[in-house]
């Protein structure tokens, strides 16, 4: 899943930038939404393409992962990603490697507990097979906007 190929086959891929946030925060289940933005340049210029999602009785980290395997299929060829996301679950999952170590144990963690949201993690290593990435919880310039995206959209369901 993490970027182990080298050489010029990285370099001629395009830099797609991925911008992730959800409406909760914490472990806490109840209803909740994510945005995300996908950022790339074709033909010179900027282009970018945004995606929501609902679920109810959901985590903040099944809300991520949900956001991030739906954003990275609409990736349509081999890319170099720059994730950008707040939740820290997938954030540091993601940067140590964890879900192909993971699979390898049967989808158990180090301490040999099940892992949570197997469903979306094993579509999210499908998904990014392909790609190379790294993954960040910088600020970006979205992340206002987004934020609003999802207390206003909150708001109206109310």
């Amino acid at each position: 899943m993490a970027g182990r190929k080298e050489g010029k086959e990285v370099e001629d891929r395009p830099q797609v930038n991925l911008y992730i946030e959800t409406s909760i925060k914490g472990p806490k289940i109840q209803d909740g939404e994510y945005i995300y933005v996908l950022e790339y340049i074709a033909a010179g210029v900027p282009v970018t393409r945004a995606g929501r999602g609902r679920q109810e009785a959901t985590t903040e980290n099944r809300l991520a992962l949900a956001a991030l395997v739906e954003a990275v299929g609409r990736i349509n060829r081999p890319a170099c990603l720059r994730i950008y996301t707040r939740c820290g679950h997938v954030l540091h999952s993601l940067q140590n490697h964890w879900p192909r170590q993971w699979k390898t144990n049967g989808w158990k963690n180090a301490k040999g507990k099940p892992v949570s949201n197997v469903d979306l993690w094993e579509q999210l290593l499908e998904a990014m097979e392909p790609h190379v990435y790294t993954i960040t919880e910088d600020d970006h310039s979205y992340r206002e906007w987004m934020i609003v995206e999802l207390s206003v959209e909150g708001k109206e369901k109310c």
